[in-house]
């Protein structure tokens, strides 16, 4: 998708119909289609220290006026198969900076379509890493729109242990300090996903496809609270399948069959 200026309703706050938890919404309708990965140890101080510094007011990611995203964001390395109650699955979210300024606050959002609507929020577990920090992760919570879309912001809830599949990894927990990502001008950061799901969890397919918002933190010594910002980024889809942990119950094939075997929305780059 190749939205205009106007299609891109740069004010987060005309994207607020869903009223989702951290003051970010991004409805199903402005998620609709598909848009190099490299870790660099140069980035690592950067990202970090760019995180931090997010605060009041940052420069804003991009021409508003521009018809394209000013982040592209793809999926990587994704499987395509879960096992309910099993263990967490591994992917990549890359992150690359197209304008010749840095970005900072960046949010991603990660939308999830189930076939049949039966997966529910608190059946998600979703951690992620912040670059240069490897032993620390964040766990995203989610919301259920009127439309059965769940919707996971990466905002920083109760950081999670480093490893295991039984969390706890529903909806729920606390900001942690998290300021969303810092990409460099022209560069790339990968930001490292564990995905699982509960044991109750049903046989279905799945399609994901993240966003990309950047925040406006607004100081709270200054009467803030309410976090406004701008949608700067999208990936195409990523469809997968759950199988039963208990039965071994797959979902049954979908018509085309070439749409199954599609892992993620690009073809991945070969990694370092």
């Amino acid at each position: 998708m190749s939205p205009t200026s106007c299609a891109r309703l740069r004010d987060a706050r005309a994207l607020a119909a869903l009223g989702l938890a951290a003051g970010i919404a991004v409805p199903a309708a402005l998620l609709g289609g598909p848009q190099a990965a490299a870790h660099s140890a140069s980035l690592v101080a950067e990202t970090a220290a760019g995180a931090a510094e997010a605060a009041d007011e940052q420069p804003a990611c991009g021409d508003p006026g521009a018809k394209e995203f000013p982040i592209e964001t793809r999926i990587q390395e994704a499987p395509k198969t879960y096992v309910s109650g099993g263990g967490y699955g591994i992917w990549f979210l890359d992150l690359t900076n197209t304008t010749d300024t840095s970005c900072r606050a960046l949010h991603p959002v990660l939308v999830l379509n189930d076939e049949d609507r039966k997966l529910t929020a608190d059946q998600i577990q979703l951690k992620f890493s912040e670059p240069g920090r490897p032993g620390t992760e964040h766990r995203v919570t989610w919301e259920t729109t009127d439309r059965h879309e769940q919707i996971g912001v990466f905002d920083g809830g109760d950081p999670g242990p480093g490893s295991g599949s039984g969390d706890s990894g529903g909806s729920g927990g606390s900001d942690d300090g998290f300021l969303g990502f810092t990409v460099p001008a022209g560069s790339t950061v990968s930001v490292r996903v564990r995905m699982a799901f509960t044991s109750d969890t049903g046989p279905g397919r799945v399609t994901a496809h993240a966003a990309v918002v950047q925040r406006r933190h607004q100081d709270k010594a200054k009467g803030g609270g309410r976090e406004d910002g701008d949608w700067v980024g999208e990936s195409g889809e990523y469809r997968f399948v759950i199988a039963d942990g208990a039965t071994g119950e797959i979902p049954p094939p979908e018509r085309t069959e070439e749409d199954i075997g599609s892992r993620t929305d690009v073809p991945a780059e070969p990694r370092p």
